[in-house]
Protein backbone atom coordinates (compact mmCIF):
# COMPACT_ATOMS: atom_id res chain seq x y z
CA UNK A 1 0.00 0.00 0.00
CA UNK A 2 0.86 3.85 -1.09
CA UNK A 3 1.17 5.79 1.31
CA UNK A 4 0.45 9.79 0.76
CA UNK A 5 4.21 10.96 0.44
CA UNK A 6 4.61 7.90 -2.16
CA UNK A 7 1.45 9.16 -4.41
CA UNK A 8 2.44 12.47 -4.44
CA UNK A 9 5.64 11.59 -5.81
CA UNK A 10 4.30 9.72 -8.54
CA UNK A 11 1.88 12.03 -9.48
CA UNK A 12 4.66 14.88 -9.07
CA UNK A 13 6.94 12.86 -11.02
CA UNK A 14 4.85 11.39 -13.69
CA UNK A 15 3.40 15.16 -14.52
CA UNK A 16 7.03 16.20 -15.10
CA UNK A 17 7.58 12.95 -17.41
CA UNK A 18 4.42 13.98 -19.63
CA UNK A 19 5.03 17.57 -19.59
CA UNK A 20 8.81 16.93 -20.81
CA UNK A 21 7.66 15.27 -23.50
CA UNK A 22 6.74 18.30 -25.61
CA UNK A 23 10.47 18.62 -25.56
CA UNK A 24 12.54 17.00 -28.37
CA UNK A 25 16.26 18.25 -28.99
CA UNK A 26 17.61 16.99 -32.47
CA UNK A 27 20.32 14.96 -33.03
CA UNK A 28 23.17 16.06 -35.74
CA UNK A 29 24.17 12.18 -36.39
CA UNK A 30 21.16 10.96 -36.67
CA UNK A 31 18.79 13.25 -38.76
CA UNK A 32 14.71 13.16 -38.06
CA UNK A 33 15.80 11.58 -34.45
CA UNK A 34 15.39 13.71 -31.23
CA UNK A 35 16.85 13.61 -27.96
CA UNK A 36 13.66 13.09 -25.17
CA UNK A 37 14.25 14.39 -22.04
CA UNK A 38 11.03 12.62 -20.35
CA UNK A 39 13.26 9.68 -18.91
CA UNK A 40 15.23 12.16 -16.35
CA UNK A 41 12.66 12.53 -14.30
CA UNK A 42 12.08 8.95 -14.19
CA UNK A 43 15.19 7.82 -13.85
CA UNK A 44 15.54 10.62 -10.43
CA UNK A 45 12.72 9.38 -8.81
CA UNK A 46 13.92 5.51 -9.41
CA UNK A 47 17.47 6.49 -7.82
CA UNK A 48 16.36 8.21 -5.30
CA UNK A 49 13.24 6.38 -4.09
CA UNK A 50 13.33 2.96 -5.49
CA UNK A 51 12.07 0.72 -8.01
CA UNK A 52 8.38 0.84 -7.27
CA UNK A 53 7.89 4.49 -7.58
CA UNK A 54 10.21 4.56 -10.98
CA UNK A 55 7.93 1.84 -12.38
CA UNK A 56 4.52 3.43 -11.57
CA UNK A 57 5.82 6.83 -12.67
CA UNK A 58 6.92 4.98 -15.73
CA UNK A 59 3.72 3.45 -16.55
CA UNK A 60 1.97 6.74 -15.71
CA UNK A 61 4.19 8.14 -17.97
CA UNK A 62 3.62 5.57 -20.30
CA UNK A 63 -0.63 6.36 -20.34
CA UNK A 64 0.14 9.78 -20.48
CA UNK A 65 1.74 9.28 -23.82
CA UNK A 66 -1.16 7.45 -24.78
CA UNK A 67 -3.86 9.99 -23.81
CA UNK A 68 -1.88 13.42 -24.73
CA UNK A 69 0.56 13.03 -27.77
CA UNK A 70 -1.63 10.21 -29.44
CA UNK A 71 0.08 9.29 -32.90
CA UNK A 72 -0.22 6.52 -35.40
CA UNK A 73 2.47 4.37 -33.54
CA UNK A 74 1.09 5.50 -30.01
CA UNK A 75 0.25 1.63 -29.07
CA UNK A 76 3.74 0.44 -30.16
CA UNK A 77 5.71 3.48 -28.66
CA UNK A 78 4.26 3.71 -25.19
CA UNK A 79 4.82 0.04 -24.38
CA UNK A 80 8.37 0.11 -25.88
CA UNK A 81 9.04 2.77 -24.00
CA UNK A 82 7.99 1.00 -20.49
CA UNK A 83 10.20 -2.07 -21.67
CA UNK A 84 13.11 0.55 -22.47
CA UNK A 85 12.87 2.28 -19.00
CA UNK A 86 12.85 -1.34 -17.12
CA UNK A 87 16.02 -2.72 -19.32
CA UNK A 88 17.52 1.44 -18.07
CA UNK A 89 16.33 1.04 -14.36
CA UNK A 90 18.60 -2.68 -14.50
CA UNK A 91 21.54 -1.11 -15.58
CA UNK A 92 21.00 2.03 -13.09
CA UNK A 93 20.82 -1.05 -10.24
CA UNK A 94 23.55 -3.19 -11.68
CA UNK A 95 25.75 0.06 -11.54
CA UNK A 96 25.05 1.20 -8.20
CA UNK A 97 25.31 -2.57 -6.98
CA UNK A 98 28.70 -3.15 -8.37
CA UNK A 99 30.01 0.56 -7.95
CA UNK A 100 29.54 0.45 -3.95
CA UNK A 101 32.72 1.61 -1.99
CA UNK A 102 33.65 -0.36 1.19
CA UNK A 103 34.82 3.11 2.55
CA UNK A 104 31.79 4.68 4.74
CA UNK A 105 32.72 8.04 3.36
CA UNK A 106 29.81 9.44 6.38
CA UNK A 107 31.35 7.72 9.26
CA UNK A 108 31.89 10.21 11.93
CA UNK A 109 35.68 10.29 13.19
CA UNK A 110 37.40 9.64 9.64
CA UNK A 111 40.91 10.73 9.23
CA UNK A 112 39.80 13.44 6.33
CA UNK A 113 39.29 16.67 6.92
CA UNK A 114 38.03 19.57 4.77
CA UNK A 115 40.61 22.45 4.43
CA UNK A 116 38.93 25.64 2.99
CA UNK A 117 41.49 27.84 0.89
CA UNK A 118 40.27 31.98 1.18
CA UNK A 119 42.40 34.30 -0.92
Amino acid sequence: MLNSRALALIITFSALAISLNLIRIPTFFWPGQYFRVWEIPIIIAFILFGFKIGFLVTIINALGQLAFFMSPAGFIVAPWGVILMLTMFLGVYVAQKTSKSKFNWNKSGSNFKIIAISQ
